[in-house]
């Protein structure tokens, strides 16, 4: 196992690991910020579509048409309601109904509650960019809280790891130096063998 300055090789690349995935979550965090915050400025916002002699169902509980059904923070404008069954085609006075955000409901003293009529009016929802930026950042956030709210069950394990790692990285270092000194010792050793006596004489015997 190769060492740099004094640090296992191993250490070294979980530390490089450790320190990558770091500034990997950061810059992550940085664009989500930066991108909600901007998110209104670079082209992301709500649309509109129109819709004509849509037919519902004029009920008190309130009826959805077509167009403007599964919006997202869907918004109902400019209606009109008009009595198609009558065949008179005549159109139903506005306080006869409501309209709440994508709903429009019929007032229980309308002499229409409960006929088919025909809808016309436009419908304002967040686009598909606003709406997947806004679940990037909900996701993010949510997951931070959830991070906080587990913190010291999830900081106990971490810790732990990271605990773990040092200690296996001391015992990696402490035995790849028992390992230089004992072969630095055996090669003191074999250089010294076959030389000569304090006393000039031959360590094989006196001449």
């Amino acid at each position: 196992m190769t060492q740099t300055g004094g640090m296992p090789q191993s250490m070294r690349s979980i530390m490089g690991w450790v320190l990558g995935i770091g500034v990997i979550a950061f810059i992550l965090l940085i664009l989500v910020i930066i991108f909600g915050n901007l998110q209104g400025n670079v082209g992301f916002g709500r649309e509109s579509s129109g819709f004509i002699n849509e037919s519902i169902s004029f009920t008190t509980a309130g009826t959805t048409p077509a167009t403007a059904d599964n919006r997202v923070n869907g918004v109902l404008t400019n209606v009109v309601v008009i009595n198609g069954s009558a065949g008179s085609h005549e159109v139903v006075p506005t306080n006869n109904f409501t309209v709440t955000g994508v709903l429009i409901l019929a007032d229980t003293s309308s002499s229409y509650v409960n006929s088919t009529v025909n809808a016309t009016g436009t419908v304002t929802f967040d686009e598909q960019g606003l709406i997947d930026s806004n679940s990037i950042i909900l996701n993010y956030t949510q997951s931070a809280v959830n991070t906080s709210a587990q913190f010291p069950t999830v900081g106990t394990i971490i810790g732990i790891a990271i605990l773990l790692l040092i200690l296996i990285a001391l015992l990696v270092f402490v035995i790849v130096r028992m390992m230089g000194v004992a072969g630095g010792t055996g090669s003191a050793n074999l250089s010294t063998s076959g030389g000569k006596n304090s006393f000039g004489g031959s360590d094989r015997g006196f001449s």
